[in-house]
């Protein structure tokens, strides 16, 4: 990806090591189109789950850009990674992880 998919943004490196992490972890099952349900959670869900304070927005779809501090574009990049779409198979956590690790 593009510095102008993360615009240049950088988590701060405690919640990235302990999100990317979670995700290798093998602990959490994935699902897709939501942050968590009865089969799993999505990459999003996990971050949501590991880091304590972090909320979701109210439509439960992403999480609030105060409270996560990731920007709303990277997270819609990074639950199309996890859904997938027309163009695009979901992405495995160990992937997502990666990219995590090289773009933010």
């Amino acid at each position: 990806m593009s510095k102008s998919v993360t615009n240049g943004f950088k988590l701060k490196k405690k919640m990235k090591n302990t999100w990317v992490k979670a995700l290798r972890s093998g602990e959490y099952n994935q699902t897709q189109e939501a942050l968590k349900d009865e089969t799993g959670f999505c990459c999003l869900g996990v971050l949501k789950d590991c880091v304590p304070g972090i909320k979701q927005t109210p439509n439960n779809e992403l999480l609030t850009e105060k409270s996560c501090g990731i920007p709303e574009e990277i997270q819609q990049k990074l639950a199309s990674m996890n859904d997938g779409n027309l163009d695009i198979k979901p992405k495995s956590f160990n992937y997502i992880a990666s990219w995590i690790e090289k773009h933010l």
